[in-house]
């Protein structure tokens, strides 16, 4: 699940650059695997990365949301129809919107991955902050 890479929050996302081309990386891995992925938008940030969508395959299902969490009421019914039960989640803000993201999914008892490679906040403290949250509450915490 990739969360909100926007090019209007790069230039306020710390270490934008990484996570970008980071995502991407991920991007072209599920491509190759043919693994499906949920890229979200938030509402009025535009569009996702370029860099990132270069390496969307048929596999990518777009959404805007207008909600913190990717699993509003139009994601959550075609991510359940894929019937997984682990997901692999990245993106922007870690501890907002990444956060309520992974929350909801252990609400739902999918095993979260978060690839910290790929995530970041305005600053630093509020990503920590918002990594040791999640894997407080039982996120796996990756690198790629």
């Amino acid at each position: 699940m990739e969360c909100d890479i926007q090019v209007k929050l790069a230039k306020h996302i710390k270490g934008y650059e990484a996570v970008a081309l980071n995502a991407a990386r991920l991007a072209q891995v599920a491509k190759i695997m043919n693994i499906p992925v949920i890229a979200t938008e938030q509402k009025n940030f535009g569009a996702i990365d370029p860099l990132i969508t270069a390496h969307h395959h048929e596999g990518v299902k777009h959404f805007v949301k207008s909600t913190f969490s990717m699993l509003d009421g139009n994601v959550l019914p075609y991510f359940e129809s894929l019937k997984r039960n682990q997901v692999v989640l990245y993106g922007a803000e870690t501890h907002v919107c990444v956060k309520q993201t992974a929350l909801d999914l252990l609400e739902r008892n999918y095993d979260v991955h978060l690839v910290v490679d790929a995530v970041s906040s305005m600053n630093y403290h509020d990503r920590n902050i918002g990594l040791e949250s999640m894997r407080d509450a039982g996120v796996t915490i990756t690198s790629f």
